[in-house]
């Protein structure tokens, strides 16, 4: 990653990750928690494959945990639909 926007950019990423465990810990839920996300900025796409730079994390008990996790993202992507985030509904699928 050679532009310092990228880096700046996944920094403050990272920084609103861990706001996010903090909210976790302040609320309880440490032992309950879920979570698998992935942040990426396309790079230039080489060959027909896609390529990005991208920050991983995931709070799971296991692989049978986070496949449980990754089914559900899958299951709730649709080409045909049009995301709108504003919407509580697309967080709360």
């Amino acid at each position: 990653m050679e532009d310092p926007r990228e880096v700046e950019f996944f920094i403050k990423l990272q920084e609103k990750m861990e706001e996010i465990q903090e909210l976790v810990d302040n609320h309880g839920f440490r032992d309950k928690f879920v979570s698998a996300w992935i942040f990426g900025i396309e790079q230039e796409t080489r060959k027909d494959k896609v390529n990005i730079a991208a920050i991983v994390g995931m709070d799971v008990s296991g692989l049978e945990e986070l496949e449980v996790a990754l089914t559900h993202i899958i299951e709730q992507y649709d080409e045909d639909d049009e995301i709108d985030p504003s919407d509580i509904g697309f967080w709360l699928n």
